[in-house]
């Protein structure tokens, strides 16, 4: 099962086993086409291999800041570091990246999920860089 959401200025993907062509070709979606996400978030949970590591990587190298939601974290900072050099090959701009823990079939994981990206949504702002608002209600 595979989603990729977007609401007001996030977007998060949800995503195993299925190759990134086969989710977006159908829809006539080409990432040669991929418009500039500067000043957006993008939550990508699975971010560590397959499909959520694509989708992580391409959103990175459109410049989105993309936050990399995996069960184990260090498997989601290997990612991190493959996003870099992804990014240092293309010569494009460092990729904003950010790895946090997050275990969905756990409430105090996602509960500890969202207050680390609460504050660090709330030190981007404090600091200048962009911070996206509130997603609008459905």
């Amino acid at each position: 099962v595979a989603r990729l959401c977007h609401r007001g200025d996030l977007f998060w993907c949800r995503a195993r086993g299925i190759n990134l062509g086969t989710l977006l070709q159908p829809a006539g979606f080409s990432l040669d086409r991929m418009p500039d996400l500067s000043g957006r978030t993008a939550v990508v949970t699975g971010a560590s291999s397959g499909l959520g590591l694509e989708v992580a990587k391409q959103l990175a190298l459109a410049n989105a800041t993309v936050v990399l939601a995996c069960r184990n974290l260090s498997r989601c900072e290997r990612a991190q570091s493959l996003i870099a050099e992804a990014a240092a090959r293309r010569a494009s701009a460092p990729a904003s990246t950010l790895p946090l823990a997050l275990d969905l079939e756990s409430l105090q994981s996602v509960a500890a999920f969202a207050a680390a990206l609460e504050a660090e949504l709330q030190r981007r702002g404090a600091a200048g860089e962009p911070a996206p608002g509130p997603p609008p209600d459905p």
